[in-house]
């Protein structure tokens, strides 16, 4: 197995926060296989965080690949490492990856020094060179999860993650409002919420303006709900189809079993603990997402006409 600057202090390389972006795998899943399986392996930068180079990148697409396709990911390790394992079906990660994780890199240290002005500097910089979906994708959702990756290594204390987290909110509601005015004649209305003991809000705010660029119209029940209040607004007001965020993995089976009784609309799950409970998910009719941003839009749309098509049922009027 590959173990690409293992042990080595670098300056070079992604972080996990990109690394994470670019190949749909959560910051605490990727530390996990490294705990479990040797994988995968990375190096350091002098402030201690983790550096990978872009064969690890790539074998890691490839990874998420096969997982998403239902296949364990013990058995996907080990094609890695015996060569079987098919070739990326992704283009390689690009020395403009690196720029954006960069200029990711300038936004946080701006908010650990307490610039919120050159913060938003960044954040206009960036949104100046991107289209909303591409600064969604590959500059704030990275800095969201290099956010907590901050938080984890003690480098960033509760005032940091509060500046940071509200730039980057304030910036989402933004783009949401911006998407939704682009939007008047959505595909379809989508609930999206966090089922009750979930409180962490910040996947729902990146999935809205996602999925009303894409073309949908977003209403947000916001976390902690409990699930007989989302069957009772699926039946009330009969969506097009409905999106949980699993952030926790905690009571996973009780909550997918509660999901699994709502049988009006499909239920789409995501989040940083659905990557080891793909199989789970759709043994109780859910729908994983794969966690890559900018196909997002394309995977929602395409699962949910193919779940009202099979169902033989008639999908409810654009109107609702």
């Amino acid at each position: 197995m590959p173990a690409s600057g293992s042990g080595k202090t670098i300056e070079r390389g992604y972080s996990i926060a990109a690394v994470s972006r670019l190949t749909g795998v959560s910051c605490h899943t990727l530390r996990v296989w490294e705990r479990r399986y040797g994988f995968p392996t990375s190096a350091r930068s002098p402030s201690g965080q983790r550096r990978y180079s872009p064969e690890i990148v790539d074998q890691l697409r490839r990874i998420s690949d096969a997982c998403h396709a239902g296949r364990p990911i013990r058995l996907v390790i080990d094609d890695l490492q015996t060569g079987r394992l098919d070739p990326p079906a992704h283009p390689p990660a690009t020395p403009f990856d690196r720029e954006v994780d960069h200029g990711v890199g300038g936004f946080l240290d701006a908010i650990e020094a307490g610039r919120s002005s050159a913060a938003c500097d960044l954040l206009d910089e960036w949104e100046a060179r991107f289209s909303s979906l591409d600064l969604i994708s590959r500059f704030i959702h990275p800095a969201i999860v290099e956010v907590g990756e901050r938080w984890y290594l003690g480098r960033y204390a509760i005032h940091h993650e509060r500046l940071a987290t509200s730039l980057l909110h304030r910036r989402l509601d933004a783009l949401l409002d911006r998407a939704r005015r682009g939007n008047p004649e959505p595909r379809g209305t989508v609930l999206l919420c966090a089922l009750q003991g979930e409180r962490h809000d910040g996947a729902l705010r990146i999935v809205a303006p996602v999925l009303e660029i894409a073309g949908w119209r977003t209403e947000s029940l916001g976390v902690d709900l409990p699930a007989e209040a989302l069957a009772r607004a699926v039946a009330e007001w009969e969506p097009h189809a409905v999106g949980i965020s699993f952030v926790l993995s905690r009571n996973i089976n009780k909550r997918f079993d509660e999901l699994a009784a709502i049988r009006d609309a499909p239920i789409l799950v995501g989040g940083r603990s659905l990557t080891n409970y793909q199989t789970l998910a759709r043994r109780h009719g859910l729908l994983p997402l794969a966690a890559d941003v900018s196909s997002m839009g394309e995977q929602w749309t395409s699962q949910v006409e193919t779940w009202w098509s099979e169902s033989g049922r008639t999908p409810p009027s654009r109107s609702k």
